[in-house]
């Protein structure tokens, strides 16, 4: 949902508690490597039941009285001043 990649994903498990929580880890839980995180998505598309789980999963959310929203990301960039 968030359009992370494999390795990103790894780190954000690593990093974030509300990301392990999510998906069911324990604080002290060892986290996926990124093969095998591309190894479970990779099946879990070919599966054709992907589209279904993240369906399913924004239903949840929208019967929980969220709204799923999505965001621009803009670039910084350094521009010189004059003097």
């Amino acid at each position: 949902m968030n359009g992370l990649s494999n390795k990103q994903l790894k780190s954000m498990l690593l990093d974030r508690m509300s990301f392990k929580k999510f998906v069911g880890l324990e604080t002290l839980d060892l986290v996926p490597d990124h093969k095998t995180l591309f190894k479970y998505r990779f099946m879990l598309k070919q599966s054709g039941h992907f589209d279904e789980l993240v369906e399913a999963f924004k239903k949840q959310l929208l019967a929980k009285g969220y709204k799923i929203q999505k965001g621009n990301y803009v670039e910084p960039k350094l521009v010189p001043l004059p003097k």
